[in-house]
């Protein structure tokens, strides 16, 4: 019994080794705006993890490179081809989301081992590891609509949206997208000391656009009512029928001008 007992614990640790040898090399050549998204210092949590699990298995006797399997033979990359990516950057973020999540959920399974196995080693290791990876992962869900917004971007694809935000030019869909993923990675951009909701690049052609309204201009007010949220302003617009004109008051830098547009359109 306790040799079944070391050998299952071992194949576990060594199976965690292996993903977490097959994030740290994700990690080596990562575009700046995704490694931006990770927590600080998070490639040296995944170095410290990679020893502490070498050291585990050396003081349980186990000789890691001579008995350890490599990433490829547990699949390596295993999330490649993930879909509703907008370009390599947005592609590699939902790949490596996935196998943070799944290392998490990995070192979940060790901990529930360590209890029932009684390995206290192990039951001190695997929920820390699990947080790392849990914290990284919705950190990047956190940041993916940013992500995507500027691949759309680069590739001159402008907001298509019709909403009452987004047809003015006020594009929304950045902080919805952030907002849905919330449950998981409630994180969002800070908003300015003087509340507001902090502006996309307005879409060219749009009213927003020909007033020059730049992005991080900050929308403070409609019609005199101060807005903060995508439901306050979306709100607030359709107080008005299509054709009205609307009073938004918009900062820039120390700043502070009143322009009018036109209710146009919405879903």
């Amino acid at each position: 019994m306790t040799d079944l007992r070391l050998e299952r614990l071992n194949q576990n640790v060594l199976s965690m080794l292996d993903l977490e040898d097959l994030i740290s090399d994700d990690l080596n050549g990562l575009d700046p705006q995704i490694l931006a998204a990770l927590p600080n210092g998070f490639g040296a949590m995944i170095d410290a993890h990679r020893e502490e699990l070498l050291g585990y298995l050396r003081s349980a006797g186990v000789d890691p490179g001579v008995t350890r399997r490599t990433a490829s033979a547990v699949g390596a990359r295993p999330f490649t081809g993930v879909v509703g990516a907008a370009g390599p950057r947005s592609a590699t973020v939902a790949a490596l989301f996935a196998e943070l999540s799944y290392a998490a959920v990995g070192y979940a399974a060790l901990f529930e081992l360590s209890l029932k196995l009684f390995d206290e080693d192990l039951r001190d290791i695997a929920p820390r590891h699990m947080q790392t990876h849990r914290d990284a992962a919705f950190s990047l869900a956190a940041h993916l609509s940013r992500i995507i917004a500027d691949e759309l971007a680069e590739d001159h694809l402008q907001c298509q949206c019709i909403c009452p935000m987004c047809s003015l030019g006020a594009c929304g869909c950045v902080e919805v997208g952030r907002e849905e993923v919330a449950g998981i990675a409630p994180t969002r951009e800070a908003a300015p000391p003087e509340g507001g909701f902090i502006l996309e690049p307005p879409r060219s052609g749009s009213q927003l656009s020909e007033a020059g309204i730049m992005a991080g201009d900050v929308l403070l007010a409609i019609d005199g009512q101060p807005v903060q949220t995508i439901q306050d302003i979306q709100d607030t617009i359709r107080k008005h029928r299509p054709g009205e004109r609307v009073r938004l008051l918009i900062a820039h830098g120390d700043s502070d001008r009143e322009i009018e547009v036109t209710h146009i359109s919405d879903y």
